[in-house]
């Protein structure tokens, strides 16, 4: 009699709670505390796929040692079952390491007097965002007001880092450029890109000292004349030569396409003239001239000819 009575007084749920405490409760807060931990996002789904293996097992465990033939009282008990295995689960889950950062903001007023923001008014840090806009190019340093520019090579990312560095600097009001280039030359078609950045911003109050040294050649020759002011050292030299055009591969072309190709270097080598011409003393079918040839010639020559403003 005693017996039937405990059983019949037995909690299921209560014997339930225990064997999910003691069997797999630690399982689930092991496979928990690797998650807070794990920055691999793979290795995450991992876990939790086990975590759902767990559960599992505690189900079938759950069928077997409880679960009878009324149908009314199964439900019941899955209920049961259900809210206790999840709060035996999570009741004590290890709260993520990661702290927040507390930031103290001070105003500043016109008398020099600063007042704490109260502690309810405090910011917490949660995260850094880099900003990687408006960052000057290698090839651009600042000091006191004044900008540097170095350019050693005529190519379409020397031309988008200065149209984009000459962007920043006008937001920065900072409009006294010096550039330093010692140039043999390269893509003709940047040249005249490069050219024409200079001249627009000229057009916008900026000032260019171009200090040539070594060589200045080639596509690099309509770039240093285009400066307000162009000094180089006694020993530099220059060159122009016709336009010259590379081709690579296997291809077949006719009349129309070397026609159209002849075109095109006429007209860079216009472009090219009428920049140099512009900037100089001699006129663009002088300069037209001087590029049928490849064309050497000093620093002294230069400066008689209105390429060069001071040799040192």
């Amino acid at each position: 009699m005693n017996i039937h009575n405990d059983h019949k007084n037995k909690d299921p749920a209560g014997d339930l709670h225990e064997i999910t405490r003691e069997k797999f409760t630690p399982q689930i807060k092991i496979l928990l505390n690797k998650i807070e931990k794990e920055t691999n996002p793979f290795e995450v789904m991992t876990m939790i796929d086990e975590i759902h293996v767990v559960c599992d097992k505690a189900w079938h465990l759950v069928h077997k040692k409880f679960l009878g033939e009324d149908k009314t009282m199964k439900k019941l008990i899955m209920i049961a079952v259900a809210m206790v295995f999840m709060a035996g689960c999570f009741q004590e889950r290890v709260s993520p390491t990661l702290k927040s950062q507390e930031v103290k903001i001070t105003v500043s007023t016109d008398s020099d007097k600063t007042k704490a923001i109260k502690d309810t008014d405090k910011i917490s840090k949660t995260m850094e965002v880099s900003n990687p806009e408006l960052e000057l190019s290698r090839y651009c340093k600042v000091k006191d007001g004044k900008a540097y520019f170095t350019i050693t090579s005529i190519s379409s990312w020397g031309a988008e880092s200065l149209w984009s560095d000459l962007q920043l600097l006008e937001l920065l009001k900072i409009k006294n450029i010096v550039v330093y280039l010692n140039n043999p030359g390269g893509e003709a078609w940047q040249g005249l890109s490069i050219s024409d950045e200079i001249r627009m911003a000229q057009e916008r109050g900026f000032h260019f000292l171009m200090d040539g040294r070594g060589v200045i050649m080639s596509a690099a020759v309509p770039v240093f004349v285009s400066g307000d002011k162009r000094i180089v050292s006694k020993n530099l030299i220059f060159l122009i030569h016709p336009a010259r055009m590379f081709k690579w591969g296997m291809f077949t072309e006719g009349m129309k396409e070397l026609k159209s190709q002849a075109k095109m270097l006429e007209l860079l080598e216009s472009r090219y003239a009428e920049i140099i011409s512009s900037r100089t003393n001699l006129s663009k079918e002088k300069i037209i001239e001087m590029n049928r040839v490849d064309t050497w010639f000093t620093a002294e020559e230069a400066k008689r000819w209105g390429f060069v403003d001071e040799v040192k």
